[in-house]
Order: C-alpha cells, then structure tokens, then sequence
C-alpha cells in the first residue's frame, strides 16, 4: 500500500538553509532525491546549487555558422562562444554540421601541422550517420 508521502516546507528550508544538496536531504529523510525536488518545487523553494546545474542555454546558430566559415577548431570555437567543446559538438550535431577533411589554402587559417586541416561543413542529410564523417 503506498503512502501519501508530504515534505513539510518549514523541514526542506531547514535543510536548504544548511546548504545541503537534494542528495544529501534525501539520505537523512529517506526520500530519493527526484523526491526532495519534487517538495523542494512544491514548496516553490530553490535547491542550494541550482544555478549550477541549471542549463546554460544554446549556441546561436548564426554565432556557431560564422565560426565555421571561418574554419575554426572546435576547441576555438568554444574559447570565443564561452561554452564548453562538449556543447559545441552537440550544437554542431543540432544544426547538422559536420567535420570534413580540406586542403588548407591560402585564404584559410594556417593548420597546425600543416597538410590536411579539418573545416566544418553542413551535413547531408540523405547520408547514413556515421558512414565516412569523422568524429568530432
């Protein structure tokens, strides 16, 4: 038989002023975590880290377009859009851009140990995933 189970709110701002986590609320109570959230919403209170897991929000297609044209790294492309690689892989995944092999030319930024540079490129979406495209 399941149990109507109530977080008081005065006990989670206890708990929340303390600076615990929702883990370490849900130890000392018992309740699993995705538990102590859900009272934590209901009581309209804030987790203690919140802002840093909260989502930082996307990379700007426009921004990302522009970087990619210019033939930056993808490392590059996360110093100058302050974000990590992480997300600039997945973005380039969003937006259907991929990694292609170039020649570098002239008009491009010098490659780092010359030859062969990596550039960005829209990804065609009749071709199958993972059937030549390096990864990232």
């Amino acid at each position: 038989m399941r149990q109507n189970v109530v977080m008081e709110r005065r006990i989670l701002e206890e708990y929340l002023s303390r600076g615990m986590s929702l883990q370490a609320i849900g130890e000392r109570t018992g309740k699993h975590p995705s538990t102590v959230g859900y009272w934590v919403r209901k009581h309209d209170l804030s987790a203690v880290h919140r802002e840093r897991y909260a989502p930082k929000g996307g990379v700007a297609e426009g921004a990302l377009k522009r970087l990619v044209e210019a033939g930056e790294h993808a490392f590059e492309m996360a110093v100058e859009l302050g974000v990590s690689v992480a997300t600039i892989r997945y973005w380039l995944e969003r937006y259907e851009l991929s990694r292609v092999d170039a020649k570098a030319s002239a008009s491009s930024a010098p490659s780092r140990g010359g030859g062969a540079r990596l550039l960005y490129a829209r990804r065609d979406p009749l071709r199958p995933r993972g059937s030549g495209v390096l990864p990232l």
